[in-house]
């Protein structure tokens, strides 16, 4: 391949969009604009088979994250993205790790979980409701 040809191709791959499923924080547009730089559209979501919590802290902020629960589901707002707004979204929220899932509407869409480490007890008193 030339290397024009090569250039075009990782631009079109640096370019192409992804879906993100958010609930709690980046629902507000303006802490979304804060970190994207810019305004997107949003499709009212839904999420089956989690449930939103909210761990509490004595000792630091509260976190939101989702929990497996067969019996619940999780309206939210998805999104589309570049790749380098992925990586502002990843730095955002340092304190979760995103997964891939499938939404209600069909979309596949990263989602935001807290870090395990952040759920456990490391100095911290938290409660996580059942």
């Amino acid at each position: 391949m030339n290397d024009k040809l090569i250039k075009s191709l990782k631009k079109i791959c640096a370019s192409k969009e992804v879906q993100v499923f958010v609930y709690e924080t980046l629902l507000n547009e303006k802490i979304r604009k804060k970190i994207l730089k810019r305004d997107v559209s949003t499709y009212v979501d839904r999420l089956i088979g989690y449930r939103e919590v909210n761990i509490e802290s004595n000792e630091g902020p509260n976190h939101h994250t989702l929990l497996p629960d067969e019996t619940s589901s999780v309206t939210g707002k998805r999104f589309a993205v570049t790749p380098k707004e992925l990586k502002a979204l990843d730095i955002w929220e340092d304190e979760y790790t995103r997964k891939k899932v499938q939404l209600t509407t069909g979309n596949i869409a990263w989602v935001y979980f807290l870090k395990v480490q952040n759920m456990s007890n490391k100095g911290r008193n938290l409660d996580i409701p059942n």
